[in-house]
């Protein structure tokens, strides 16, 4: 392997050179700058050989240690038990955008019906681990194509699990689902910038990015920053007209996917809610939450430092301004930036919005690993030693060391800080369990619908757990109406979530609380 191949390497339009630098004299001399051709890799050096042990082994950790594991499902946050509630729900025969609110796209709730088959979400987290191989693959290629060097690929293709870790702890998230199709979208673009792609490739591009919009809306971001960016690239190569039928290749492609999908919202007749759950409600409500909670804004901005997605920033820098060729930091740096503003501002926040940071950020971290990479070369141009490339770990110092502390010491503090909440809330739904039938509805004001799962017991209103719609008072005031009909057989009131007066005045009116002697919750059933 040519280990002094740089990224240059990826462009074959024109002659490029290489910056390298030489000793001066021989051996003893000093290093200077030398400029000269930079030599194409062979197919069989270019070809990548993934560490498949590798990628397989940390995805199994990744799956065996999410909540879809049943022995960790007292573990989910609101939006992971959304994603368990939903699967069993429409298993049931629930539709989604209906029966439940939810803003994750068709796909992914479709994923989360099948996770459920077996009454277990055992293959959601089989279909998890499946993704996620898929990612890590598809991410060591993208890596190697940069590089062409084993040692960074390997190291931030363990960057990369170790964000996605952080970001995604629990997993079962949408951006989490959506990762190996943005992957394959950045892939392709990628391999557009070294002309190593065919025009009707573009349809594939589109596909992907149609099941990026159908599984995590807000992750097809990237295809509206990479359509700016391929426009002016286009612009700058004189390739108008086949920008044109690429763009016209990859709406294509999108159609082909959405329209096919779209087939189940036409046959419930919920296109209109899918619309605007999925994309007209996020783009309102963008902002609103920084108002009213700002920790786990603050939490967000820690765990991007210790996965060193801040730290890529600089280094992503540093990697544009000495490389000659700078579409791809260009490119990678806009689509951080765009992705992170929208995680942001995104009501409510979470920090598996985050997720699709991973792979930019990483990139850029690994553009400048490569650029550190030093040759010294004969006086015939010929290499004599290269030098190893800046590790990840010295660039970010104990950063990744914190890391895995997190990783090991949440799960540890969620079981002590929520031990005595969780073991209510199971008593409560044994209660509700054995004190109705099947078919009788309850609502959890909860920030988890572990309730509505371990009762069996379906959500008498659309919004699963009001804690997720906070910050819009229309969607409080289409709660506190669905509410008011008096569907729900039980109530179950956790009291560390604030509530409406309105509703806590309708409550005592109508419903009568059962004294279950707890601390943190309150069941009330229908009078």
């Amino acid at each position: 392997m040519s280990e002094y191949s740089r990224m240059e390497n990826l462009y074959p339009r024109g002659k490029h050179t290489k910056r390298s630098r030489i000793r001066s004299g021989g051996s003893q001399g000093e290093w200077q700058e030398h400029d000269t051709s930079a030599p194409r890799l062979s197919l069989r050096e270019r070809r990548a050989h993934l560490p498949w042990g590798l990628i397989i082994g940390l995805s199994g950790l990744l799956a065996v240690f999410s909540v879809a594991n049943p022995l960790l499902m007292r573990f989910a946050d609101s939006l992971q038990s959304q994603t368990l509630y939903i699967g069993s729900a429409m298993m049931a025969g629930h539709v989604p955008y209906m029966d439940f609110y939810g803003t994750s796209g068709l796909v992914y709730y479709l994923l989360a019906m099948a996770g459920s088959l077996l009454g277990t979400p055992w293959i959601l987290m089989a279909i998890q681990f499946g993704l996620t191989v898929w990612s890590g693959a598809t991410f060591y290629r993208i890596i190697w194509q940069v590089t062409y060097h084993e040692k960074i690929s390997r190291q931030l293709l363990l960057a990369f699990y170790l964000g996605v870790a952080c970001l995604g702890w629990g997993g079962i998230y949408a951006s989490l689902f959506a990762l190996p199709f943005l992957l394959n979208g950045l892939f392709f673009v990628l391999r557009y910038l070294a002309d190593d792609t065919r025009d009707e490739g573009f349809i594939l591009y589109g596909i992907n990015g149609a099941l990026v919009f159908l599984i995590d809306p807000k992750s097809s971001l990237f295809w509206l920053v990479s359509l700016v960016f391929l426009t002016i690239v286009n612009w700058r190569w004189n390739r108008k007209a086949r920008g044109v039928y690429q763009f016209l290749a990859t709406i294509l492609g999108f159609l082909l996917i959405v329209y096919t999908i779209g087939y189940y919202t036409i046959l419930y007749q919920n296109v209109g809610a899918a619309i605007e759950q999925t994309f007209l409600y996020p783009l309102t409500t963008l902002g609103l939450s920084l108002g009213t909670n700002t920790m786990p804004l603050m939490i967000g901005a820690g765990l991007l430092l210790v996965t060193g997605l801040l730290t890529s920033l600089v280094y992503g820098l540093m990697a544009c301004i000495s490389s000659r060729k700078k579409e791809l930091p260009l490119l990678l740096y806009s689509s951080f930036l765009a992705t992170l503003a929208i995680a942001i501002l995104e009501s409510p926040f979470s920090v598996s919005n985050l997720i699709p940071l991973v792979p930019f950020g990483v990139l850029l971290t690994g553009l400048y690993m490569a650029e550190t990479i030093q040759t010294q070369l004969s006086d015939d141009g010929e290499p004599l030693a290269v030098t190893e490339p800046k590790s990840y770990l010295v660039l970010n110092g104990f950063l990744p060391i914190i890391a895995v502390a997190y990783i090991i010491a949440y799960p540890i503090w969620m079981w002590f800080s929520q031990e005595s909440i969780q073991a209510e809330r199971t008593v409560v739904a044994e209660y509700i369990s054995q004190e109705s039938e099947v078919t009788d509805s309850i609502y959890a004001w909860d920030n988890s619908a572990m309730v509505y799962v371990e009762s069996d017991r379906w959500s008498s209103a659309s919004y699963i757990t009001p804690d997720t719609y906070l910050v819009n008072e229309d969607k409080w005031a289409d709660l506190n109406l669905a509410l008011g009909y008096d569907k729900a057989h039980f109530v179950v009131i956790n009291q560390n979530q604030p509530m409406l007066d309105s509703f806590a005045s309708h409550l005592a009116a109508s419903y009568e609380e059962i004294d279950l002697n707890l601390d943190h919750f309150k069941l009330y059933q229908l009078k």
